[in-house]
């Protein structure tokens, strides 16, 4: 494997000759009816070195859930890269819509956000984050990033995760990627026991370590 640089912005680095994944293949019955079959979508998102294309598997509503991912070379149309046994819900986006670019981890390479899950009421959405490594020429799953839900990535190099658990609990993580490493920089959890008061709980890393303060808050 080896990555093409010259006349090349850092951005543009792909790879060729890489060995792919098997991916494989969709499986269903010969009596499922041919619209409950799983069926590759090619996505909206691209970037200038990489294409994307989604096995999407319809469920009971007009959503479908990801199955598997590949990633193509766009100037060669070859495979690069693929990702199988992909394991999620139904994410209220377009079969087409599955795969977004960002720059999950602010060093310059484009990234791929995957989503996953709707959330159901919460919402606690989900998505799959795959960084891209300009050293081994491929995208690798972030395990830590995918597990967060409601993910915003912010314009001062900070990621925040909102979460909800039913009606009274509802809460904020910060974080930042320090040495390679996503890190909780501050957090706010608030759990109202009535109508009339809640209970805020606020975490500030200082020094390299958490630091937590609760308060109570009446309306």
């Amino acid at each position: 494997m080896f990555c093409i640089r010259k006349n090349l912005p850092k951005y543009l680095l792909f790879a060729i000759g890489t060995s792919v994944p098997f991916v494989a293949a969709a499986q269903y019955s010969e009596t499922d009816e041919p619209s409950a079959r799983p069926v590759w979508v090619k996505q909206k998102a691209i970037t200038e070195a990489f294409r994307f294309s989604v096995l999407t598997a319809p469920d009971d509503s007009e959503y479908v859930a990801p199955r598997a991912l590949k990633i193509y070379d766009r100037r060669t149309a070859k495979l690069v890269q693929a990702f199988s046994n992909i394991d999620s819900g139904s994410p209220h986006v377009g079969a087409n819509s599955l795969v977004t670019i960002v720059d999950a981890n602010f060093d310059g390479q484009p990234d791929i956000m995957l989503a996953m899950d709707s959330g159901g009421a919460g919402p606690n959405n989900t998505a799959s984050f795959y960084l891209y490594d300009p050293m081994g020429c491929r995208f690798v799953l972030d395990q830590k990033l995918s597990s967060l839900t409601q993910v915003r990535i912010n314009r001062d190099r900070t990621i925040s995760s909102f979460g909800r658990g039913g009606c009274c609990v509802y809460g904020e993580e910060r974080y930042r990627y320090i040495g390679n490493q996503l890190t909780l920089v501050f957090s706010q959890v608030t759990e109202a026991s009535n109508a009339e008061k809640a209970t805020v709980t606020t975490g500030r890393r200082i020094n390299g370590k958490m630091k937590y303060v609760t308060r109570t808050v009446m309306d």
